[in-house]
Parts: structure tokens; sequence; C-alpha cells
């Protein structure tokens, strides 16, 4: 009712729509990293949003995941791994050491296992232990 007639409706009602789709898209638009971190931490923990999470806590589930994803990958070669086990440095930044444990008394070829290590994470060969 208060719009009005003739030759600028057409331009008030543009204006109009962009408006709307505007307080539409952003909350989208404008996608916060911190609450990303928080809903990662969600995610990972299962915890509601008011439990605090710690970094060592997160760290360590983290490589838990990862650790049994190399492991599924190893299976997926045909060998059977007993044991992986990450060694992260103090600060939780990066991978020092990956060692992996074979079952006693099964066949592996040592290069096919590090070579599926480095090529999914980036650390030296030296770093890589296939027991």
């Amino acid at each position: 009712m208060i719009l009005p007639d003739g030759k600028n409706k057409k331009y008030v009602d543009m204006v109009s729509g962009l408006y709307i789709l505007y307080v539409i898209l952003n909350p989208i638009l404008s996608f916060d990293k911190s609450l990303a971190i928080s809903d990662i931490k969600l995610a990972i923990t299962g915890v509601s949003t008011g439990s605090y999470v710690s970094q060592e806590d997160m760290s360590r589930r983290y490589i838990l995941s990862i650790e049994n994803d190399l492991k599924s990958k190893i299976e997926e070669l045909g060998y059977k791994p007993d044991y992986i086990q990450f060694y992260i440095t103090p600060d939780y930044s990066t991978i020092a050491k990956i060692e992996v444990r074979m079952k006693i008394g099964t066949e592996y070829d040592e290069g096919k296992i590090i070579d599926l290590v480095l090529n999914n994470f980036k650390i030296d060969r030296k770093d890589v232990f296939v027991l």
C-alpha cells in the first residue's frame, strides 16, 4: 500500500527484491570461521556446545580417526596391520613419526606400505617405521 504506482514502481520492486535476497543470503555468505571450528568440535565430540573440549582431546580423536583410516587402507592392500601409532609434536601442529606394526607371522611389502603412508601424509620417509 505504501509503494508508489507509476514509473517508479518497477525500481522500488527491484530494490526491495534485492534487499530481501540480501537478507536471506547474508547468513550463508558471511560464514564465520570461528563458528565452523565450534561446529567441528561438536561433530567430533558429540557433546553440546556448552561443554569445553580441549585441543589435546580433539587432537587425540583426530589422530585416532586417521590411524583407523590408514589401517583400513593397508588392509585394502591385502596386509594385516596390528597396530598403528602416530606421534605428533607437542604443539599438535605436525606429525613427527608414524609407526606401523604388522601382525606377527604375516608377510608384507614394507616398500608398498611406506609408499602408501607417504602418499597420504606429508612426512619424511625417515619418520615412517614398519615393524
